[in-house]
């Protein structure tokens, strides 16, 4: 059985997330690895509405953390199965419902943040109903690969 633990400011839960965070593949958020203080000051201040900790039968499978405008970060190893995710979502609606919508400013669902180099995430997902609904695009890239218009 699935279970979510909320994520707390103790030693321990900072330290379990900082090895989580070691040995996590994929990333949208960071380029590279920070600091302990910076982690530890991060996880004691975060953004997030909830974060928990996913279990099951005593083995941690990884985080998730739901933010304002309902958008869920997936941070799972990376032989979750199909069965394993379909039951993640269902104790995340169980236990959270997402914030009403705002027109321009907030969906009224929930949906899934997911970096572009994990397909096999992405897949899951479209295996258990999902849809695609947008691509993100990063433009500070862009414009250094570019140079500056002339006037």
């Amino acid at each position: 059985m699935i279970e979510l633990e909320e994520v707390t400011n103790s030693d321990a839960d900072i330290e379990l997330l900082f090895k989580q965070l070691m040995n996590r593949k994929y990333s949208i958020s960071h380029k590279k690895m920070p600091p302990y203080s910076e982690h530890d000051f991060f996880v004691k201040n975060h953004p997030y509405r909830k974060w928990f900790f996913v279990n099951q039968d005593e083995k941690i499978l990884g985080n998730i953390y739901i933010q304002y405008d309902n958008s869920i970060g997936l941070n799972l190893i990376d032989s979750i199965s199909k069965l394993q995710l379909e039951n993640i979502i269902i104790a995340i609606i169980s236990q959270v419902d997402p914030l009403p919508e705002i027109p321009s400013i907030r969906f009224g669902k929930f949906f899934f943040n997911i970096p572009t180099s994990n397909a096999v995430l992405q897949e899951l997902l479209l295996k258990i109903g999902c849809q695609e609904s947008q691509r993100t695009f990063v433009f500070e890239e862009v414009v250094s690969s570019l140079g500056r218009k002339e006037s």
